[in-house]
């Protein structure tokens, strides 16, 4: 082999190297990251509630809670049913402290009603079991949905270090009608510690969840900010024939987020993000 020839391959040879070699750094630059808390918690499916107080260092005391319901017209019925589909699809967002993923079926319409409560409380009551607010926000909106099946996910992911104290309010049973009331006694406890991960990550990791999954963005969602809820990600998602719904909001004063996810065909979806977001 002449100089030429042999100097031909050695340029292409470098080429390669150089080619591969960037390849595999980007590969290790998209390697997604591994969110971890830094404390074990006890986690069951909490469906329809989110009830979580938080106790910042300064000795204050900030409580939160948001209600999904749906309340059958006269005449008609409903049910939801523990189903952890979000989980068994893969797409949760990592660093979860409180969830409840449910199926909902409704038969002849709805009443769906969505409620947020904020409260900073006094740090030094005068009554202890009557603790007042120094400020308070109560949000609460209500909304006809149609009859259908709709799948229905929240979970409470920590945004910075802390101490929360949550109340999971499980089904008893794996099923609960919807025209009466029901549910076994709350459960709580003691969350202390921080996710690895900052909230962008948390957002890219679950959005990256989705897309491997199978699901596109079909259109981004407008969610308005209220005193309580804060806007950080929404958008609408498609695969074939199923619709998903996903919002991320940062609730205020209280180190965390808060992510509702909503899965069915397109107009039971847009329903239910009607009703139980700020969307329009």
């Amino acid at each position: 082999m002449g100089k030429g020839a042999t100097g031909l391959v050695l340029a292409l040879a470098i080429i390669f190297l150089v080619l591969f070699g960037a390849v595999i750094l980007k590969r290790g630059e998209e390697s997604p990251k591994t969110c971890t808390f830094s404390s074990d918690f006890p986690l069951v499916q909490s469906p329809h509630v989110i009830n979580v107080a938080y106790y910042p260092e300064n000795g204050s005391k900030v409580s939160f809670s948001e209600g999904f319901g749906a309340w059958p017209i006269s005449g008609g019925s409903g049910y939801s049913i523990i189903d952890e589909w979000a989980t068994e699809l893969g797409i949760t967002p990592p660093c979860h402290i409180q969830r409840g993923e449910v199926r909902v079926k409704i038969e002849k319409g709805a009443k769906a009603s969505h409620s947020v409560h904020l409260c900073h409380h006094n740090p030094n009551p005068t009554d202890p079991l009557w603790e007042k607010c120094l400020k308070e926000y109560t949000l609460r909106t209500e909304l006809m949905i149609p009859s259908g099946e709709v799948k229905i996910a929240t979970f409470v992911v920590p945004i910075g270090g802390g101490s929360w104290k949550k109340t999971d309010m499980p089904f008893c049973g794996k099923a609960l009608n919807l025209t009466s009331a029901g549910a076994c006694p709350p459960a709580t406890a003691w969350v202390n510690g921080t996710c690895s991960c900052t909230p962008e990550e948390i957002l890219k990791i679950t959005v990256k969840r989705l897309e491997s999954a199978g699901f596109s963005k079909r259109e981004d969602v407008k969610v308005l900010e209220t005193e309580v809820l804060k806007p950080m990600y929404s958008a609408l998602f498609v695969k074939d024939d199923e619709y998903l719904y996903v919002e991320f909001v940062e609730v205020e004063g209280m180190n965390l987020m808060r992510v509702l996810m909503i899965m069915g065909d397109e107009k039971t979806v847009r329903a239910y993000a009607g009703a139980f977001s700020s969307a329009p």
